[in-house]
């Protein structure tokens, strides 16, 4: 009984041992991590990457507006032109 306590203690201690390890290894990995994907991110940003992104959805968003006014433009065009024939008609019949 005496030596399988010691052997389960110097399990228990060997366990303990390695998941210390596996625990600095992880922690390492994970702030490793962190600091590569905030450098990442920092490049992208100096680098005009998210500048150009939202530069271009606004140049988009511009020119979407401008063509949906030159639309409407010619609506209104085309119906005054259509009221104008009808008046060229009620004038040609009188």
């Amino acid at each position: 009984l005496l030596v399988t306590g010691y052997w389960l203690l110097g399990a228990g201690y060997w366990l303990l041992v390695t998941g210390c390890r596996l625990l600095g290894t992880g922690n390492w990995l994970l702030v490793t991590g962190c600091r590569l994907l905030g450098t990442g991110n920092w490049l992208l940003v100096s680098g005009g990457c998210e500048l150009v992104a939202v530069k271009g959805n606004k140049e988009q968003a511009t020119s979407d507006k401008i063509t949906s006014n030159k639309r409407q433009d010619n609506k209104q065009q085309e119906t005054r032109n259509k009221r104008q024939a009808t008046r060229n008609k009620q004038q040609a019949t009188r």
